[in-house]
């Protein structure tokens, strides 16, 4: 009974220290906004809005929009926990940031307590725990400050990452205590729950079967016959392709097209890069990521990286040595896997658990988080050593000895330090962007997203260089055409918001010729249209709008407003007709809707509809004045003049102006206009 409790102490302080740790260099980052893929994946993402937890609210959160093929289900998982996340906070990053710390917190001690148990399996005497607790304690502290987690645990939607990552390791925990216990059933049940779980929050989880096998060969195989090797075996090969099965036809994930070598060609269409290009990149990125790992320096981190593509085994010139260390690592590690089994276990799980994403799937070349699964015990060989080093005194000098502690204690700090720093680069996207342009100058990804940023902060001409440099080096980005896409529409709506329209048309036309009938490029080019007064150009984008896109309302308003132009005022309350019906909550439709109502003399539903868009706007000078016009041509000509010196009132002279040049005559009557004109001069007589 001692004993136990003195063994729960150990596990408390120790969960006490990592919290305290992580908390500590995590606590710069509770703020950090939302990026990249956040926005379409939980911000733009209606489903997991949740409002209430309702079981029908809560079932609909597990659906979820994908790239993929129409799934029933996409990462229910993390989904589920992004949709909670919602409820309680809506938009603000804190708690998203809060669940995501705690779960690197979670994943950290789960990692100490594998550690240990496989530390147990090598040595289990009493006189060992102690250096069995401070190798499992290093392990996963190392593994828990390196700053290339950053990416999996401070960018919000890579919780997809870090969830995987926790459940895989709670299943390979379960899988430990299976093992090594009698009452084993309960632990199995677990086991096969996490590696469900584990699937439902990223397919990266399906290697568990694999994982699990490696695992068996490396601490078990001495204590077991042959035949249960073969039962071993086959168990996990049936494990891994029900992972499989289940992603196809329940996630909708077509991983069984790795299978299908046409298919598989087929997937990079839209790539920058081949299948094989792809597979002779990726040693070099690994290799890289190791270094990152080992090395963490915050100036090697980013989002974003310029990564040449190898075209060949000798271009770059590094692409060869980089597959011949990864196949010496391998060879080496299977060949004494029996023998050093701490050291060649943490090697073949590093490179096993990048099968999915760094191999032959069509995914982008680089990303750091997908490092936070496979690196789990990447450390463990160093804090062997370490904790020799430290409890075996005879084999290192006094002096020795105090160097590799000393060494150990500063690079936990420059670890946790540089993690610290790291994570003020995701602050906002100025920061995040800034960042990655001068990590990676020839990245489109990182110049678009700069160039939006300064966009939003109203610095137009920034805002156009970046621009101009995404559309630059759009060849470069792995799917180059959104790419061009996205740069050539960003561009012309610098011109726009700028009302350059004439220079904004140009790149509307090209993201319209790069991608057919590209429904924003359409749009603001039709809207470019109305501003240079050519309606009958504005309507013909409108018209494929409204044929390609049937719900979308703005392609119908634009129609409408583009034949109220060309005074086709049938065709324009035609258009009307199908917003009114569906929206009588926005005031540019209404107010358009009684202009032509005013046109066509139906002056009563004209007041209505002008009334209403006055109302929801009020803030706009030029709907008040045909508000008052349409008082007028209803002969409610004191609540005409009212709302005119309601005007007069509430807004200052300039605005009033720029209203009355909006103000067309003909919109109601010449007859109101003069009206307006008359009341106004007598104010200001009386002002004066």
């Amino acid at each position: 009974m001692h004993y136990k409790k003195t063994i729960n102490y150990r596990k408390s302080s120790v969960f006490l220290l990592l919290t305290v740790l992580i908390c500590i260099i995590y606590s710069n980052t509770l703020n950090a906004d939302w990026h990249l893929d956040d926005k379409p994946n939980i911000l733009l993402n209606s489903q997991l809005h949740l409002t209430d937890v309702h079981p029908k609210s809560l079932a609909n959160t597990l659906i979820s929009g994908s790239n993929w093929s129409n799934p029933k289900f996409y990462r229910p998982v993390s989904c589920f926990t992004f949709a909670l996340n919602w409820y309680f906070g809506q938009d603000n990053p804190i708690g998203y940031h809060i669940v995501n710390i705690a779960i690197h917190i979670i994943t950290t001690f789960v990692l100490f307590l594998v550690l240990l148990q496989i530390m147990r399996l090598t040595d289990a005497t009493q006189e060992e725990e102690s250096k069995n607790y401070f190798i499992a304690l290093l392990g996963a502290a190392l593994w828990a400050t390196a700053p290339i987690q950053t990416q999996a645990i401070t960018y919000i939607v890579q919780r997809m990452a870090s969830l995987a990552t926790m459940f895989t390791l709670l299943a390979l925990y379960s899988y430990l205590k299976a093992r090594t216990e009698e009452k084993y059933i309960r632990w199995v049940v677990l086991c096969i729950l996490f590696f469900l779980a584990g699937i439902g929050s990223k397919e990266n989880s399906v290697m568990l079967p694999a994982s699990l096998l490696l695992l068996e060969f490396s601490f078990f195989r001495h204590h077991i016959s042959k035949q249960k090797i073969g039962w071993i075996a086959v168990t996990s090969f049936v494990m891994l392709l029900a992972g499989l099965l289940a992603m196809h036809f329940f996630f909708g994930k077509n991983l069984l097209d790795i299978f299908d070598p046409s298919r598989l060609v087929e997937s990079y269409a839209g790539r920058s890069f081949t299948l094989s290009e792809r597979l002779l990149t990726e040693p070099r990125i690994v290799l890289m990521y190791i270094s990152q790992i080992f090395i963490p320096l915050v100036s090697r981190l980013s989002l974003v990286h310029d990564i040449q593509v190898s075209t060949s085994l000798f271009t770059p010139w590094t692409t060869l040595p980089a597959i011949a260390v990864i196949f010496t690592l391998i060879t080496l590690s299977m060949r004494y896997l029996k023998k050093y089994p701490l050291v060649a276990f943490p090697v073949l799980f590093f490179f096993l658990n990048h099968i999915i994403e760094s191999t032959v799937l069509p995914l982008e070349l680089i990303f750091e988080h997908r490092n936070y699964l496979p690196s789990l015990f990447i450390f463990l060989p160093l804090s062997i050593f370490i904790a020799h080093a430290i409890y075996a005194p005879s084999k290192f000098s006094f002096v020795g000895r105090f160097a590799i502690a000393t060494g150990t204690v500063c690079f936990l700090i420059l670890a946790g330090h540089a993690t610290y720093t790291r994570n003020f680069a995701w602050a906002n996207e100025g920061t995040l962007w800034t960042d990655g342009i001068e990590k990676a100058p020839s990245s489109p990804r990182a110049a678009g997203y700069l160039g939006q940023w300064y966009q939003k902060i109203e610095k137009p001409q920034k805002a156009y260089y970046y621009f101009r440099l995404a559309l630059q080096n759009s060849y470069l980005a792995p799917t180059p055409k959104k790419s061009q896409v996205a740069a050539s529409q960003s561009l012309g709506l610098v011109h726009y918001e700028s009302e350059e329209y004439k220079k904004a048309i140009p790149y509307f036309s090209q993201c319209i010729d790069i991608e057919k009938n590209n429904q924003n490029c359409l749009t603001n080019r039709a809207r470019s249209y109305l501003q240079l007064n050519l309606p009958q150009k504005a309507l013909d984008d409108a018209d494929i709008l409204v044929a390609d896109y049937p719900t979308y309302l703005l392609g119908k308003y634009i129609a409408a407003s583009a034949s109220y132009q060309l005074r086709e005022l049938a065709s324009a309350q035609k258009y009307m007709h199908g917003i009114i019906r569906k929206s009588l909550d926005k005031p540019k439709g209404l107010y358009l809707m009684g202009l032509i109502l005013l046109k066509e003399k139906s002056y009563p539903n004209a007041l209505f509809f002008i009334h209403r868009a006055a109302r929801l706007w009020p803030s706009k000078a030029e709907y008040q004045f045909s508000l008052a016009a349409a008082y007028y041509v209803n002969n409610q000509l004191d609540t005409a003049e009212q709302t005119l010196r309601n005007i007069f009132n509430r807004y200052p002279l300039p605005v009033i102006d720029t209203a009355l040049q909006n103000f067309k005559p003909d919109a109601p009557s010449q007859e109101s206009l003069n009206f307006t004109q008359k009341f106004l001069a007598k104010m200001l007589r009386e002002e004066m």
